[in-house]
């Protein structure tokens, strides 16, 4: 490796461009420079930690292009330490295998042809799922103040007027960018949901779970999921609705929500359980839930229990009120069996169940 860079920060700077960091892992959401620079420094752990590892969308761009019409993005990611820090060796492993691809012409790696070559073989990018890949492209080119696709018109319209089998001319690309654009179109979205055919309200929410919607197109996913929280062929409805709701900026939605799910069949649905893990993690730790939620999980099986718990302990912010919940002598007999299980036969996840979840979520 260049004694001259030893980190990837170091790279972009000798490459002149600038730069923009997301973290791409359950939900998309924007990395500050200086979270970054931490990150790497190993001064703080990754703050969205997804499978033990960081997910990263990197986009960026060279510095004279003013217009931001060379805008390069990458997805990476890198295994985390106990501590939910950066490893360190994976990282300079891939710095080196980055350098020897560009052959230590930094210029070259400005042109489009050379980037999408020196990724190739790299084992620390990933390919984002269809649904992930289009979320991650609406909101870089929002952040980066780019035109949205020609996609999302074709969404609009049919928002306009939810009938027949338009639905299946949509693409996913219209759905993300119209999601990632909520407040411009809050009155064609609000009285589109309650008409829209399940696959298109879905795909529709799972687009929306990268934003922090307001209470307005909250009341508009809660009043559906409410009109089909009995159904129990709408189970894949309620899950992604509830995905939809979760990262309101009004917490009350959340839990209007959080309640309708808990208190219905569709809570003993394994995916619910992961998706309330993964999106709704801070409210499930609190006093009000934790126990309730814990419970649940436990009666899904001691594996389902060990993954989920595995997964939110190695967040630090919620680990030690999370463990106060374990602990807690109120627990039942079957929540403590699922603790034991946990705890005397630990079962790391394998690389195929990591990659079986992240296509999956």
């Amino acid at each position: 490796m260049s004694a001259a860079i030893s980190t990837l920060y170091q790279l972009l700077e000798n490459m002149q461009v600038n730069c923009r960091w997301f973290d791409a892992g359950h939900r998309i959401s924007k990395l500050s420079q200086s979270q970054w620079q931490q990150f790497e420094g190993g001064q703080i752990g990754y703050p969205h930690p997804y499978l033990k590892q960081a997910y990263l969308g990197l986009a960026f761009w060279p510095e004279d292009d003013q217009r931001k019409q060379q805008v390069q993005l990458w997805c990476l990611r890198f295994p985390l330490d106990e501590q939910g820090k950066l490893d360190l060796a994976s990282r300079d492993q891939f710095l080196k295998h980055l350098l020897i691809a560009l052959s230590s012409n930094l210029e070259a790696a400005k042109k489009d042809e050379q980037l999408t070559a020196v990724l190739e073989g790299n084992p620390y990018v990933f390919k984002p799922s269809e649904e992930k890949q289009a979320n991650l492209h609406a909101i870089v080119s929002q952040q980066l103040k780019q035109p949205h696709s020609a996609f999302m018109s074709t969404a609009l319209e049919y928002f306009a007027k939810p009938e027949g089998d338009d639905w299946q001319q949509l693409g996913i690309q219209g759905l993300a960018d119209l999601a990632c654009r909520w407040q411009d179109y809050q009155n064609e979205i609000c009285a589109a949901i309650a008409n829209l055919p399940s696959p298109v309200l879905c795909s529709f929410c799972h687009c929306l779970e990268h934003h922090a919607i307001n209470g307005r197109i909250a009341d508009a996913l809660v009043l559906r999921l409410e009109n089909t929280i009995e159904d129990s062929d709408a189970k894949a409805e309620q899950i992604a609705l509830m995905r939809g709701v979760s990262f309101c900026q009004d917490a009350t939605r959340v839990e209007k929500a959080l309640n309708l799910v808990l208190s219905s069949p569709v809570i003993m649905d394994v995916e619910m359980l992961v998706s309330l893990s993964s999106r709704c993690s801070e409210q499930l730790v609190s006093d009000k839930y934790a126990l309730v939620f814990l419970e649940h999980l436990a009666a899904a099986g001691n594996d389902v229990f060990a993954a989920v718990v595995q997964e939110l302990l190695f967040q630090a912010p919620l680990r030690e009120t999370l463990l106060r919940f374990i602990r807690s002598p109120d627990r039942s007999e079957t929540l403590s069996q699922a603790i034991g299980h946990l705890f005397s036969q630990p079962k790391p996840q394998t690389a195929t169940e990591d990659k079986a979840a992240e296509q999956k979520h």
